[in-house]
């Protein structure tokens, strides 16, 4: 029988000598599995590598993300002192009292001082006026004709 006759001889419609697609397929992903694996084992064996190069090294300011303060930390909790202080303020801004009692000095709520600011506008002192200039003299028609 001839080569020919081999190509077309038989149901199944290819070739008896084609290869063999499953081992093509396994060999395949046997070679991506080998690979995924010794791509692991490499950088697991980078990572131990630089873990221990580091073992003892002090690590640099800057790579330290969490800021806090320096010792000794007096605030035990800057959240509930930052609250108080937030209230306070608010009080303060909002209300009425003395500042120095002998000197007749309060404090008013701001809504109240910006009022009396639009009422009475800003002290100003008496030498610190500043005079417009003159301004200047329209220009004369010389040409002599129509007025």
């Amino acid at each position: 029988m001839s080569d020919n006759e081999a190509f077309h001889a038989g149901d199944e419609g290819h070739e008896k000598r084609d290869i063999d697609v499953r081992k093509v397929a396994v060999y395949g992903i046997g070679l991506l599995l080998a690979l995924c694996l010794s791509g692991l084992a490499v950088t697991v064996l980078v990572f131990k590598e630089v873990a221990r190069e580091n073992e003892g090294v002090t690590p640099s300011p800057i790579y330290d993300t969490r800021q806090t303060a320096p010792e000794p930390r007096l605030q035990a909790r800057p959240a509930l002192d930052l609250k108080k202080l937030r209230e306070f303020e608010e009080t303060r801004l909002h209300s009425y009292g003395w500042v120095d009692r002998s000197n007749g000095v309060v404090w008013i709520p701001i809504d109240r001082a910006m009022e009396m600011v639009l009422e009475k506008g800003l002290p100003s002192r008496p030498d610190a006026r500043i005079e417009a200039p003159a301004p200047p003299a329209a220009p004369s028609d010389t040409r002599g004709g129509r007025k």
